[in-house]
C-alpha cells in the first residue's frame, strides 16, 4: 500500500490551474465548473474542495514564479541583481524603522528592537554608498537621515 494516494489526476489538477490562473476563473466558478463536467480538457464532473483550488492555483504562482526569477538571474549580470536585492533590503528596513519609531511614538519603545536596526541601518548606508552612481542617486538617503534623525529624539542614546 502506498503511503499517499492522488485524488486528483494530473490532467484535473493541470485544468484546474489553468482555469484560475490562465483564464481568469474564480475558484468558486472552477469548482461549480468541475462539479458540471464543464473544465476544458476534463470530460467527466469531479469534485474538489474550494481550499484545494486555492492551494493549487498558489503552489502553481509560487512555482512560475521562482522560475522567472530564476530566468531573471540567468539573463541579468549579478551587479544588478545585488543592486536590487540593495534596494530592496534598504526598503525592508525603511518599513521596520518606520514601524519601531511609530510605536516609540505611542509611549511604547522596543528597545531590544530597535537596538537591533541600528546597526543594520548603519550596515545599509554603507552598502548604499558602495553602490554605483546611478543607483545612489534613486536611493532615499534623505529618509535614512531622517530616521537617524527620530530615533535620536524617541531614544536618545541609541540614535547615535
Amino acid at each position: 500500500m502506498r503511503l499517499f494516494e492522488a485524488k486528483y489526476t494530473d490532467t484535473q489538477r493541470d485544468a484546474v490551474i489553468r482555469a484560475m490562473l490562465d483564464e481568469g476563473w474564480s475558484a468558486p466558478d472552477t469548482v461549480r465548473a468541475a462539479a458540471a463536467g464543464d473544465i476544458p480538457g476534463v470530460p467527466e464532473p469531479f469534485e474538489i474542495p474550494l481550499g484545494t483550488v486555492y492551494w493549487l492555483a498558489r503552489e502553481e504562482r509560487q512555482r512560475r514564479e521562482e522560475a522567472e526569477r530564476q530566468a531573471r538571474f540567468a539573463r541579468e549580470p549579478l551587479p544588478v541583481l545585488l543592486e536590487q536585492l540593495t534596494q530592496n533590503l534598504l526598503q525592508l528596513l525603511l518599513t521596520e524603522s518606520r514601524r519601531c519609531l511609530a510605536q516609540a511614538e505611542r509611549g511604547d519603545l522596543d528597545l531590544p528592537r530597535v537596538t537591533r536596526l541600528i546597526p543594520a541601518l548603519r550596515t545599509m548606508r554603507r552598502l548604499v554608498a558602495a553602490l554605483p552612481k546611478r543607483v545612489r542617486a534613486e536611493a532615499p538617503h534623505d529618509e535614512l537621515d531622517e530616521l537617524r534623525q527620530e530615533l535620536k529624539r524617541v531614544a536618545p542614546a541609541v540614535g547615535q
